[in-house]
Parts: structure tokens; C-alpha cells; sequence
């Protein structure tokens, strides 16, 4: 399988628009607290935390896993000022996800 191109193309700014395709999954409320708890565990976003899990999964499948595919993919989970950001923490709402 071809590994994926950072970026699909550029705004008027030049700047990046990253090749990222949003996927939305349906999960039991503690589940999704055992995810956080996690996260924070590892000092990571709940996000990245499930894109290792993802990536685990392929590879044990035998199959090239995300960060084999697109390896700026790790790059785009470091990014800062997300809805999980330090700056954002005080006025996040816990119940979404």
C-alpha cells in the first residue's frame, strides 16, 4: 500500500491543509473516561492515544499501521491548541468528546 502525501494542497496563506479524514465512533461513557484517564496518564491527547491504539491493531493484523502510512502523522497529533490544549482545559466541558 503507497504511503499518503502530508498535505492534499494549500490555502491562499500557504498553509498546509492537512490530509485528514475525521471519523466519528460511538463508545460507552466509561469507556471513554477510561480512554482520558489514559491520555493523561501518558501525557498525550485522547486522539493521538487512539490512533496509537489504531496503529497497534493494524500492525498486530499484520497490516502497515497509520504511522507507517503517513509518517507526518505524528507530527499533525503533536499540534498545539487543540480542544484538549492546557489553554482550553479550564472551560472544557467533560461530557464531550
Amino acid at each position: 500500500m503507497k504511503a499518503e502525501d502530508e498535505t492534499s494542497e494549500t490555502i491562499a496563506t500557504d498553509r498546509p491543509i492537512w490530509n485528514i479524514r475525521e471519523v466519528r465512533i460511538r463508545l460507552p461513557r466509561p469507556g471513554i473516561s477510561a480512554l482520558k484517564q489514559k491520555a493523561d496518564a501518558d501525557g498525550v491527547t485522547v486522539n493521538a492515544l487512539i490512533a496509537r491504539y489504531i496503529d497497534q491493531g493494524l500492525v498486530s493484523d499484520g497490516r502497515p499501521g497509520l504511522f507507517e502510512l503517513s509518517a507526518w502523522f505524528r507530527t499533525y497529533l503533536r499540534r498545539k491548541g487543540g480542544r484538549d490544549s492546557e489553554a482550553k482545559r479550564a472551560a472544557r466541558d467533560d461530557d464531550f468528546t
